[in-house]
């Protein structure tokens, strides 16, 4: 049975994707410019007109990739990214089974795996899911790492197009392979059910033993989790609070006959000027960053 409120009354309209895509960019934040400069070895004066020629924004119309937010390092900037790349770090040299190994889902174009790989990290530890092929290939492009680059060789890393919902998939290649799970801004895509039935597939990808962790950030509110209108104009969307949020992974945990921890914090969200009035934004807004380990 549910435990979210019902969901608002509201008739919600479905916004123009056009109006999401970034119009005259002048520049990209100073980390990921300098990320594209050293990494993919783009010259300073070509940066913004690579990135540019490589959205395309007909795959899927989300605000992330129209606003350019899909560059931003998520998982980097997280307050317990130094101890998660330590984890990591630990492998030998040979890569073998067992070996730490992180998977992103939702990775886009796998600019989170990317920064991983330059800080050290073996592409054979990583692994990334997306609903859409596509962004995986459009991050070789973007990145340029599809050929070797100096002494660079091409990068080779396992990647899985499959729709989280989809229950015919086959998740036997990812089931049971993995110490961290990342999911950044996903979560808050669905209602408060669905979100359990995803949250129960992220945690089943982890290895059934103490200490594997699902990370990540979700749109949430500071105060009263609550059921909004989708931002796509379809269905509704759970918002969450921290209150909500220990409750959430409580249920999660009964139905997996798993017992997490949940350590979470709500950072407030300043609205872009574009965004200002959009319905599925607020100013309560904020980025729920968790850490849910298993106990």
């Amino acid at each position: 049975m549910s435990t979210s409120p019902s969901p608002p009354n509201s008739s919600p309209t479905k916004p123009d994707p056009a109006a999401w895509l970034k119009q005259d960019v002048k520049d990209i934040l100073p980390p990921e410019r300098m990320f594209l400069e050293t990494y993919a070895g783009i010259p300073p004066e070509e940066v913004v007109p690579h990135v540019v020629a490589i959205v395309t924004f007909a795959i899927h119309p989300w605000p992330c990739i129209g606003h350019l937010r899909f560059l931003h390092f998520t998982l980097a900037n997280y307050p317990f990214y130094p101890r998660l790349l330590a984890r990591l770090l630990t492998a030998p040299d040979n890569a073998n089974d067992n070996d730490p190994k992180l998977l992103d889902v939702g990775s886009c174009f796998g600019q989170d795996l990317r920064k991983l790989i330059a800080d050290g990290v073996s592409p054979s530890q990583i692994a990334g899911l997306d609903l859409d092929s596509a962004f995986h290939d459009l991050g070789y492009k973007l990145f340029r790492d599809d050929t070797p680059l100096g002494d660079r060789p091409a990068l080779v890393y396992d990647f899985y197009p499959r729709d989280i919902l989809d229950g015919r998939a086959d998740w036997t290649p990812l089931v049971a392979r993995f110490d961290v799970v990342h999911a950044a801004n996903f979560l808050h895509i669905w209602d408060w059910d669905t979100q359990v039935r995803v949250a129960c597939r992220l945690g089943s990808f982890l290895r059934r033993k103490a200490g594997g962790c699902i990370v990540g950030c979700s749109l949430g509110v500071k105060s009263g989790g609550r059921e909004m209108n989708g931002y796509d104009g379809r269905g509704s969307c759970f918002r969450h609070d921290l209150e909500s949020f220990e409750r959430f992974w409580a249920l999660v945990g009964e139905r997996m006959g798993v017992l997490w921890r949940v350590e979470a914090r709500v950072v407030p969200l300043e609205l872009p000027k574009e965004l200002q009035g959009v319905g599925w934004a607020n100013d309560g807004m904020g980025s729920v960053e968790f850490e849910v380990t298993m106990q």
